[in-house]
């Protein structure tokens, strides 16, 4: 199968998992609208009963949030803070959650969608999902060990040197092997978590040892498939900046508008990620086929027990 067939198919299951698609966005929604309710409430005690309020609807001022972050000395931004660590903490165990159950899914989409099974399948995999989230804590902190390891060397070297250059080539050097290196470890994550329900794996750290194996030995396939998922969320991010843009000092009565489209931007982000899993679900089941998952029969509600003499 070739990257762009495992990208077709996907997105076949996608347009066809629409409730599955509405579940993340309610939940995500729910969650994100509770981490704006803090800077919102401080935003309507700060303007209550000033005219700025009319204004800053009319064109975000920076020197007001500035000037609001230096009068307060840093409150109530700290509880802000705490608020977003709040919303990440409830967040995380909800994406880890839905993955189990959504990955699941498009590797048995001939089965017909059935809300018990997918639940059923949320929770039966999040603890080895979690586990996988945890192992990929120590490869981004590699990666990023790696990056503060590039400018102390080239610090080393150029430090003391009278040209600048040098430093900043290695800067943007190390910003692109990081952000390569993230990438790919996000892509072997993703195949290791799709190796786990298909094959039904308990070890997390097999598993990803296993993805590894997997994306190098078919590294043309693989890395095309990200290639071409990178590029559709570059498009759907390019036209979101294009609009932001171009709406930037609109007047408040297309303040409507703008949540809307923002909205769409959340959608179509979350149906990119749900893509990623169906296409890469697709392809791995294509160069796996010796493998065959664990299906879980479908919930058939017992008959009424029968009292009658």
């Amino acid at each position: 199968m070739t990257p762009t067939q495992a990208l077709s198919l996907g997105g076949r299951q996608v347009s066809g998992s629409k409730r599955i698609w509405a579940l993340v966005w309610f939940l995500h929604t729910l969650i994100a609208a509770a981490l704006a309710a803090f800077p919102a409430a401080f935003v309507a005690q700060s303007l209550a009963h000033s005219n700025w309020s009319q204004i800053l609807l009319r064109e975000y001022d920076t020197s007001w949030m500035l000037e609001t972050i230096h009068a307060q000395q840093g409150m109530p931004f700290s509880a802000i803070a705490a608020g977003a660590v709040v919303v990440a903490i409830l967040l995380l165990p909800t994406s880890t959650f839905l993955a189990g159950g959504a990955i699941a899914l498009f590797l048995n989409h001939e089965l017909p969608y059935a809300p018990r099974r997918f639940f059923e399948d949320c929770g039966r995999y999040f603890w080895r999902f979690f586990r996988l989230f945890l192992i990929s804590l120590v490869f981004y902190g590699l990666v990023l060990a790696f990056s503060g390891a590039i400018m102390k060397l080239a610090g080393k070297i150029w430090g003391n040197g009278m040209e600048a250059w040098p430093l900043v080539w290695a800067g943007r050097v190390r910003i692109v092997l990081a952000l390569l290196l993230l990438l790919l470890a996000h892509m072997v994550f993703d195949y290791a978590k799709i190796i786990l329900v298909w094959e039904d794996r308990r070890s997390a750290w097999r598993t990803v040892m296993e993805a590894w194996r997997f994306t190098i030995q078919n590294k043309a396939r693989t890395f095309g498939l990200f290639l071409l998922l990178l590029l559709l969320s570059l498009l759907i991010a390019l036209a979101w900046w294009g609009f932001r843009a171009a709406t930037v000092n609109s007047p408040a009565a297309l303040l409507a508008l703008i949540v809307i489209a923002q909205q769409c931007y959340v959608l179509a982000r979350i149906g990119m990620r749900l893509l990623g899993w169906a296409s890469q679900a697709e392809l791995a089941k294509s160069l796996r086929p010796e493998f065959k998952p664990v299906v879980q029969p479908a919930f058939t509600p017992e008959p009424a027990p029968d009292y009658s003499i």
